[in-house]
């Protein structure tokens, strides 16, 4: 259970939820953002300010439940591997919803 307390993981953590809170002291309410990205960096998916900002907290948040429920529940004869696994997943997915969450507010900046 260690993963959820890496200094690393709760920085990410803590840039995503400052980014989420800027985006919406900054970004208009009435603006439409884009969500998804094809392979040429063109936008393929927009979505109002609300949605586009809260879908990169929301999703951390449910890798972060299923993992903490992986350890919790998870076989406990296999314990140590099962937490060297969170502690690779963690940090990775984090800082992705984070570059995304980034792009995003960025994008709503313009």
């Amino acid at each position: 259970m260690t993963a959820f307390r890496a200094p690393w993981n709760l920085a990410l953590l803590a840039a995503l939820v400052a980014l989420t809170a800027f985006g919406f002291f900054t970004i208009p309410s009435g603006k439409v953002l884009p969500i998804r990205w094809g392979f040429d960096l063109g936008v393929t998916e927009w979505a109002g300010r609300d949605f586009a900002l809260l879908q990169m907290p929301l999703a951390a948040a449910l890798i972060w439940a299923v993992c903490w429920l992986f350890l919790r529940f998870g076989n406990a004869a296999r314990v140590v591997r099962n937490e060297r696994t969170v502690a690779g997943v963690l940090p990775v997915v984090t800082a992705l919803f984070t570059g995304v969450q980034l792009a995003i507010v960025l994008a709503g900046m313009r």
